[in-house]
Parts: C-alpha cells; structure tokens; sequence
C-alpha cells in the first residue's frame, strides 16, 4: 500500500480550477525543459506519447508511440526512453517493451531536436501477478489545522500559533477527479474522524479534492439535513477546495492524506507567509458543530436549509458595504439583502487587523442570527452595541441569546475575540461570572446570563437558580411562539413561554434567576413572578425619572378608533446618576412601541403627526419626521417616505394583535448631523 501525506496540497477556488491546473502544467514543463541550441530563439519541443496497454499481468508487452511529439520552430532528432524496471533505455519514435516483473513503473520519454533543446514527459505503466482488480481504493484523512486561544484570558491574549493543532474535517465532501480534464470519478464524505474512501480506476493519473462545503440529505435513519459551504466574496463566491498532487492510482490501493495548513510563518512576531488553507476549512468546521449540538439538543429531525459562510483574506472592518472588494464592516450574518449581496455569513480575515476564521464563539454566534432567521423569526434591528449598554429589547435578546447559544455550541462560556497584531490581543467575556454594571431586559449581558444558567447543568456558585432546563425547550420556543405570535421577540415573550413548559416548581426558580439580573432596591432590573409576553409588569427603567417614560411602558395600549395617544421619543437619556447616556438606533428611548387588537378583517388607517401648533416638543429644527413600522408576527410594513410632519399608513390587516412602532428619524439616523431632542409624536388608529 503507497501512503502519502499531502501536507502542501494547493487550496483554490473552483471558479479558477482551470487556471490553476494550466499553472501547474507549465512549471512541471519548465522543469523538465533543457536549454540549448545556437541561438536564445529556439522553442523546446513537446514530448508526448501512448503506452498500449498501460495496465495487464506480468509478462506485459508495451507498445510505446512518440509520434505526437513535435517541434515548432524545427524537428525532433533522437527519441529516448528510459522503462522504469531498471531495464537498458531504448530509442526511436516508436518502440516495445517487455515487463517481466509485476509492479507499479514510470516510463519517461525524452526527445531532442535539431537545435538541442529538450523536453520530456512521463506516464504509468502497472504489472500485476493475476488479472487486475475491477478497481483500487483510494483511501485518506482530511484534516485542517486549527488556532487555540492562549491559555486563560491574559492582558494580552490572542491567538496561540505555537499551539496549533490538527483536527479533523468532518463530514465533508471528497471528490476523486480525473487530472486530465477534471471530470469527476468519484464523490464520498468524510466521517466524524475526517476519514474517507474512494474507489478508483485502475492505473490513472487523478487528484482528491476535499470541498470545504459539508451537506447531508434526510434519511429515515438520519433525518436531519444541513448544506454549509464557505465561499470567496472576493473571488466570485468560489467554493474553496484543497487538493493533492496528481498522482497514478496503479494497481494497488493507495493512501493520500490532506492537511489544510494555516500558512503562518512561526512565532508570536510572525505573520502569513504561506496559503492560508486552514481558515475555510476552521470556519465550515464550527459551523458543523454548531448544526450538531441542535440537532442532538434540539431536534434530531431538523432541516436547516443552506447556509454560505463568505471568508476572504481581504476582508476587513470597515465603514462601507462592499463584500466584493472585502469591505465587510465586521463578522456578521445578513439575510438576502435588496443590494443582490449572498445571505449568509461574512467573516473577517485581515491579518494583523483582526481575524475570525479561528475565533470559534465569533461564528457560532452568527450562526445562532441564521438560525432564528431560518427557524423562527428575528426582529433584531441590528447595529453596533456594547455588551453592557441600554439597548432595544429585540437587539439585546438577539444578541445575548447569541453569545449564550456559541458558549453551549462549544461548551465554554468563556467567550474570545482575537485582533491586533499577529492576532495576539483578544476582547473577551465570562458569560457564566462576569457581571455588568446596567442588569436588566434591556441589556445583552444579563440574557446570555440567564440562557447560560438555565442550560447550564452544573448548578455551581456563578447560578442563581438550582434549575436545569436544557437547550430543547428553547429551542421550542424559537419555532413556536417567537415565530408567530404577535409579540416581539425579546426576552419576555420567551421567559414567558419557557415558564408554560415547566413545573409551577420549575417556573419559580426560572423567576428566581431573571430576577437575579437586577440591582436590589435600584432601577436596574427585570420583573420576572408575573412577566408576560408583552412585559405589562415592567418597572424598571434603567435611567432617571426625567427620562422613564421614554422608556416605560414598553409597550402603550392605542385602542382602534378611540382616543389618540402621545409618545416621547429623544436621542439621549439621563441616567440615574445624571449622565447623559446615548439613545441612537438601537438603544433605548428612541423607539416607542404600541400594542392595538382588531376584530376582524378590515382596512385601517394609522397617524403619526407632530405639530409644533399642537406640541412644544414639535418646535424647532431639524424638522420631526415621524415614521412608523406595523408589524403582526412575521408580517412587516414599514412607512419611513414622507418627509413631513405627519406619517400615514392605510392598509389592509388581519384580525388579532398588532404592534406599531413609531420614531422621530433623526433619532435613529447614525448618519444625521443634527438631531432633535426630545419631540412627542400623536397617534391615532381608525378603521
């Protein structure tokens, strides 16, 4: 049995396999070209020849033809062949040769032509003792090498090359290809060891292929379904692949592994010298096993529908949206978007500025933002946040329920982000220890507090609760009532759906731990013994009372053709102490929400107005621009055109519940130079 381990097999891109096989074909003739001749113009000739047959049992007679051979600026003068079985070497265009002995032998034609320049070209000839096998197998090992964190959080931290370890590629696809013209012989996946086996034609040139994409089809006895891929956004989307050396198949079994290299140069003061094989390969691979903790924890049966993950050395943080060019902004999941950019995964890669490929929480995080899109519903509004600010309720759930999902994903609750140079600073949290100095629904820390704690089965002196309720029911949750109800998701409409799951024993100590989340006898907290999914018990604020009904209550009752109803909005709030804390976009205090019900189906007609005639608030510049969201489960309608003083939607809705969300633009524009403060908007709903 031949074993080769292919530790610098070329990883590439299949948009441009051609490409580089053309490449490869050159520099393989470059070598084996010799100079020569009267003067620098001369061309080398071209070395070719059949062996017929090529395979058969010992003794094998082999009839060798070179007449394909040419010269285009002369001709070929001599004809030399050396047989490979140690035999003397032979001449002539065309010549036979015997093999008396069984084995595997290289056959190399060199020819010459009139000015001395040579060239030369090889194939396989295979003897065996009986007939020939119908087939060999072709046998190996994927593996990649994968970045550890350094041990334990240091001030420095980072990233440990020194430590670098492989590990396998599992479950992903192998294909065994023909190296003449790429067609494909053969397609396997590799198991949970990385391990594969192909069965292949006898004595043929070909190369394995290992695809950095891993899909598996529902079966009656496996019926879960994934189709994870990662891709180059800044190379037309091309699949990665890593590939072998080509090499003859023969007669006899042959073991070729690939090792996906991270292409780092040595040391903590090194850099990337070499192809950096391992990143596409590290990123699939988190990416599965994100898809196998739901399925053992969640749902065995689950389909998640296809998911790309777009990696690229080129991409990096940046200000603008241009995934082509490798501006990415940062690591982030975004759905189909109106710019035409692929749904999926975009994770960063620019060396020495900051890196996610081996950053395992960073993509288990962004897989949970996939999840909740394909599974259930995700109401997030996005942007960029801390993890211990006042933030939107749906932003904070989406985010801290991330964080929490990546550290069960992985099991470590210690969540890591390398940057900086040679990837050697990290940004890091204990989701399970650390605490923040702002606990409540509002913030991203206090939910993946509770998720970790209510997940986690070690009742150890960082819980609150004594209470152990797994990933499955939250799971449930996700593809029940986050889905279609009414409510937005956020942390109440879960707790409160948890909660109906549970022991009235269980439920209790649910209550214990959110409420844990709080400061005693402060603002800071979360009402958790009569919480429901639209957070009607709600007291605490987190800010000052000048600025509480900016955010209390969370939601505002509007009855349908009743009384109209005034909310205040700002781009600042004041916190308890007197600070001033920001209210942009996605923080608290610049959307206000109102919760009506309708009877039956019918048209509707919904205000938002602010007028400085009617409300002070309303004076001055820039000028209020009210815009409004209506929302009913996954139904969206979104009003934000008019540039006046008064937004209005008509439409038609169904009976039910129904959430409107109303802003004043300014408030919620990053991009605005100047901003109102604090503005009132009226509402009225008639229909």
């Amino acid at each position: 049995m031949n074993r080769h381990a292919d530790r610098n097999a070329c990883v590439a891109f299949l948009a441009r396999i051609p490409a580089i096989l053309v490449l490869g074909a050159a520099l393989g003739l470059a070598a084996c070209s010799g100079g020569g001749g009267s003067g620098s113009s001369n061309r080398s000739p071209s070395a070719s020849f059949t062996a017929t047959p090529s395979l058969g049992q010992v003794p094998l007679t082999v009839a060798f033809d070179a007449s394909a051979s040419s010269d285009s600026d002369g001709s070929i003068t001599s004809y030399s062949w050396i047989f490979g079985d140690n035999t003397a070497p032979g001449s002539g265009a065309t010549v036979s040769h015997q093999y008396q002995t069984a084995g595997t032998f290289t056959a190399t034609l060199r020819v010459t032509d009139n000015r001395a320049a040579t060239a030369s070209t090889t194939r396989v000839v295979t003897v065996t003792v009986g007939p020939p096998p119908a087939s060999v197998a072709v046998t190996g090992r994927i593996t990649f090498e994968r970045v550890p964190f350094l041990p334990a959080p240091q001030e420095e931290g980072g990233l440990n090359y020194p430590g670098t370890f492989e590990a396998p590629a599992r479950e992903v696809e192998v294909e065994l290809l023909q190296a003449s013209n790429q067609a494909v012989l053969a397609t396997v996946t590799t198991d949970t060891n990385g391990n594969y086996a192909l069965a292949a034609p006898l004595s043929t040139d070909v190369i394995v292929r290992a695809k950095a994409l891993s899909r598996v089809a529902a079966t009656a006895a496996r019926p879960a379904a994934w189709d994870l891929r990662v891709l180059n956004n800044t190379n037309g989307n091309a699949l990665y692949v890593l590939d072998s050396s080509v090499f003859n198949t023969g007669a006899a079994d042959v073991t070729r592994n690939l090792r996906a290299t991270t292409g780092w140069g040595g040391g903590f003061s090194g850099t990337y010298t070499g192809v950096r094989a391992a990143a596409p390969f590290a990123v699939l691979d988190t990416l599965y096993a994100a898809v196998q903790f739901v399925i053992a924890f969640g749902d065995a049966s689950v389909s998640f529908g296809a998911l790309n993950a777009y990696w690229s050395s080129e991409n990096r943080p940046s200000d603008v949206w241009d995934p082509t060019a490798g501006n990415i902004e940062t690591t982030q999941y975004r759905p189909t978007s109106s710019q035409g950019d692929g749904a999926g995964i975009y994770v960063l890669g620019a060396a020495n500025t900051d890196t996610d490929e081996f950053d395992q929480h960073i993509v288990a995080h962004e897989f949970q933002h996939f999840l909740e899109d394909a599974v259930s519903r995700a109401d997030s509004i996005g942007g960029v946040h801390a993890v211990d600010e006042r933030l939107d309720m749906r932003l904070a759930f989406s985010e801290g329920f991330a964080n929490a999902f990546s550290a069960m994903a992985l099991d470590d609750p210690l969540y890591r982000d390398s940057y900086g140079t040679a990837q050697g600073s990290d940004f890091n949290f204990d989701i399970e220890r650390d605490t923040f100095s702002t606990p409540g629904w509002y913030s991203e820390a206090s939910i993946h507090r509770i998720v970790w704690d209510l997940f986690d089965a070690t009742n150890d002196a960082a819980d609150s609760d004594g209470v152990t309720i797994g990933y499955g029911p939250m799971f449930d949750v996700f593809r029940a009532e986050l889905r279609s109800e009414v409510p937005l998701v956020s942390l109440f409409p879960f707790i409160t759906a948890i909660k109906q799951r549970l022991s009235a024993i269980e439920a209790d100590a649910v209550d214990t731990r959110v409420a844990a989340e709080s400061l005693p006898g402060t603002i800071f907290g979360i009402d958790s013994r009569n919480m429901n999914a639209y957070a009607t018990t709600e007291t605490h604020s987190s800010v000052a009372l000048a600025s509480a009904d900016l955010v209390l209550p969370i939601y505002t009752e509007i009855a349908l053709n009743g009384p109209s109803v005034r909310l205040c909005g700002d781009a600042e709030l004041t916190a308890p102490g007197g600070d001033v804390v920001p209210g942009i976009f996605n923080k608290l205090g610049n959307r206000r929400l109102l919760r009506f019900s309708v009877p039956s189906a019918r048209a509707i007609d919904i205000r938002v107005t602010c007028n400085a005639v009617n409300d002070i608030t309303c004076a001055g510049l820039p000028q209020p621009d009210p815009d409004l969201v209506l929302t009913q489960g996954r139904d969206l309608q979104i009003v934000g055109i008019e540039t006046g003083i008064t937004e209005r939607l008509q439409t038609n809705v169904q009976a039910g519940e129904h959430v409107l969300e109303i802003y004043e633009y300014s408030h919620i524009d990053n991009a605005a130079v100047e901003r109102r403060g604090r503005t009132c908007m009226t509402v009225t709903i008639t229909g």
